[in-house]
């Protein structure tokens, strides 16, 4: 799988487990147990992403 696949699928997946908290959150609370183990799971996920990010970044020709 290329990265650019991979990181269109690490979006939806960072965008759909925003969308599940969110909902999550309004039902039960912001402290609940369930919607703090997903707040975790989308920390995990933007952490994944960031480092990706900065990944390419570290992969770009740098200018003199």
């Amino acid at each position: 799988m290329c990265y650019e696949q991979l990181n269109a699928d690490l979006i939806e997946e960072i965008n759909d487990t925003r969308q599940k908290m969110v909902r999550v959150g309004t039902v039960y609370g912001l402290t609940h147990p369930l919607t703090v183990t997903i707040s975790q799971k989308l920390d995990d996920l933007l952490n994944d992403f960031y480092k990706q990010d900065g990944l390419k970044f570290m992969s770009l020709p740098r200018k003199n």
